[in-house]
Formats: C-alpha cells, sequence, structure tokens
C-alpha cells in the first residue's frame, strides 16, 4: 500500500469505495503507532471494538497492516506506524468503546476509551503494553 508524504495509509479506490457504501454499517478507526526503532507489527483477528457495556464488535478488514500472526516489517524511526481497521457497526446505545487485542502474550495493542461520534470514523493512538 502506498503512503502519502505524511506518512498515512493510501487507500485504493476500491477500498474508498467500499468504505464510502459501508460507512452506516461500520465502523472505521485510523490508527497510529508510536515507535522508537523499526519494528514489527501486526493486527491479529481477535481484535475487537469494545463498547461501554461489554459488547464486541468484531474486527473486518484491516488496511496497510498484516492480519496473520506472521509480523510485517515497518523500517520507521522516532515515528508512526499508519493503518486503518474496519470493524462491525456500533450498536445504538453505545457511547464509548475502546480497542483491544486479545492475543496469547501480553503485547497485543489497546487504545484508551474513545468517546462514539456520529460519523463512525476515528482517529486513534494505539498502544502496547
Amino acid at each position: 500500500m502506498k503512503r502519502n508524504s505524511k506518512n498515512k495509509p493510501f487507500l485504493s479506490p476500491q477500498v474508498k469505495e467500499m468504505i464510502d457504501h459501508d460507512n452506516e454499517r461500520v465502523t472505521i478507526v485510523h490508527c497510529r503507532y508510536y515507535t522508537e526503532a523499526p519494528v514489527g507489527a501486526r493486527v491479529w483477528p481477535t481484535t475487537y471494538l469494545v463498547e461501554n457495556d461489554g459488547r464486541v464488535r468484531e474486527l473486518l478488514h484491516a488496511f496497510n497492516i498484516s492480519t496473520t500472526t506472521t509480523m510485517q516489517i515497518y523500517n520507521v524511526y522516532c515515528g508512526y506506524i499508519y493503518f486503518t481497521l474496519m470493524f462491525e457497526h456500533l450498536t445504538d446505545k453505545c457511547t464509548s468503546f475502546h480497542i483491544e487485542e486479545i492475543i496469547p502474550d501480553t503485547n497485543g495493542f489497546i487504545s484508551h476509551e474513545i468517546s462514539r461520534n456520529k460519523t463512525g470514523v476515528y482517529h486513534i493512538e494505539l498502544f502496547a503494553p
């Protein structure tokens, strides 16, 4: 996937069209993850949006990051890795949520609590404990 001058993911016209058509049925999260050295990163399929009432929304697609246990190597020094995750839509009663990656080690991605907005599109920073 190409990147623009600000190191943000370039989404192909096909992906943009899919997002535009699915915008009311999905939640789109543009993520950034800070790294001080080149790093391998991946998102497991067991990455979820967890709503404030505990309901879980499934990951549907990931862009600019591997979705297997195999790491994608990012040659970034003291900067951010950018990728986009697409999840099932949030339920009507959801007021906030967080992202949680459920994996068999302690280095899964997590986020702070995110307040719901009207657009269904979010820009967040992920952390790995």
